[in-house]
């Protein structure tokens, strides 16, 4: 996998290097993150487990649609194993793994899919229902959440550098041509 994909920084090892981890709801095991994902970063661990624990698990085989264009959203998602590819009109944007997210602005309100997304692997996502994030952070100091739009944000400006490489590596290649 390109490490360009993965849009999770080293910083976000917790200090004593110990996993985040919690207890499957469907499985007999744990999902853990060796590195807190970027959408959570900075957040107190114990608010993070927590956090994680209202996501739904899904387990879905390759090539299974998780999200398609022009649907209206309501939830967003966090890879926890495999990985996914978004598509818009037959051309794959992205590939995103483990501790990456997808459908991050439903926080803020539903909004029509501007891509599609399917699993390319085996893969583990975590569902977040919009209105259950919004009553988790009502629940939590203001600084969580703001410290979650932050995060938001910083992983809408990786996703645009990501974008404006590959439209410049695309350029290049057509005037090379």
């Amino acid at each position: 996998m390109d490490d360009k994909s993965n849009l999770m920084e080293e910083s976000n090892i917790y200090p004593d290097s110990s996993s985040i981890k919690i207890k499957s709801k469907k499985r007999n095991c744990y999902i853990s993150f060796r590195k807190l994902p970027l959408i959570l970063s900075n957040f107190p661990q114990d608010v993070a487990e927590k956090f994680l624990e209202l996501g739904e698990e899904y387990n879905l085989p390759p090539e299974e649609e998780v999200i398609r264009k022009d649907d209206i959203g309501k939830d967003f998602y966090i890879i926890c194993e495999g990985s996914v590819t978004v598509w818009r009109e037959g051309i794959k944007l992205a590939t995103l793994a483990k501790g990456d997210v997808f459908g991050e602005l439903v926080v803020f309100r539903d909004h029509y899919r501007i891509a599609s997304v399917r699993t390319e692997s085996p893969t583990t996502l975590l569902k977040f229902n919009r209105h259950v994030m919004m009553d988790f952070f009502s629940r939590q100091e203001q600084r969580i959440f703001y410290i979650y739009t932050v995060n938001v944000l910083e992983v809408l400006r990786r996703k645009l550098v990501l974008t404006n490489q590959r439209v410049c590596e695309l350029e290049q290649k057509l005037r090379n041509r």
